[in-house]
């Protein structure tokens, strides 16, 4: 009888151990693994146009999205683009008030891109990486009384969130 629970016992430690040893790195996402990226819009003075420039409060609303992105007293924003189409469209409120839902003035912007799949890891999968179309990357929808214009695209390439990707003067 005993020899039997040692040849069981035997046999768990060693399915044990295979187990272990057979996970690898690539089985676990870690916190700190690329992402997809976000494009970020930094805001300057068109009468200056080397200086950032704050913007009290601003609403920033997708395309076919119910909730937009609310930001207040900033110079830059960071806005997610679609990994599944090839351009993204939001609406830029000026002024907006949270509390009642009014804004100054509205501008639409287009942001037009190739997506670009890039792998990660089996656990973490893919995360998608963008680039700006050389002529037409971003595009203000003229209007009467546009608040934001000239956007200049700095970096064509989306591939980190911590550097400026596009300028736009107001």
């Amino acid at each position: 009888m005993s020899k039997k629970i040692i040849i069981s016992l035997s046999m768990l430690f060693t399915s044990i151990s295979l187990f272990l040893l057979s996970c690898e790195k690539d089985d676990i996402c870690i916190s700190s693994a690329p992402s997809t990226p976000e494009l970020v819009l930094q805001f300057f003075d068109k009468n200056t146009p080397e200086k950032s420039k704050n913007i009290s409060s601003i609403y920033v609303k997708a395309d076919g999205q119910t909730d937009g992105l609310v930001f207040t007293e900033v110079d830059r924003v960071n806005i997610p683009l679609q990994t599944n189409q090839s351009q993204t469209n939001y609406t830029f409120y000026s002024n907006f008030n949270p509390a009642d839902g009014s804004y100054d003035n509205e501008d639409r912007l287009t942001i037009n891109y190739t997506p670009i799949d890039s792998y990660i890891s089996r656990a973490c999968g893919y995360r998608t990486l963008f680039a700006l179309n050389q002529n037409d990357g971003v595009v203000i929808e003229p209007d009467s009384d546009n608040w934001l214009s000239n956007p200049e695209i700095i970096n064509h390439s989306i591939i980190l969130s911590d550097s400026t990707h596009v300028k736009l003067f107001h």
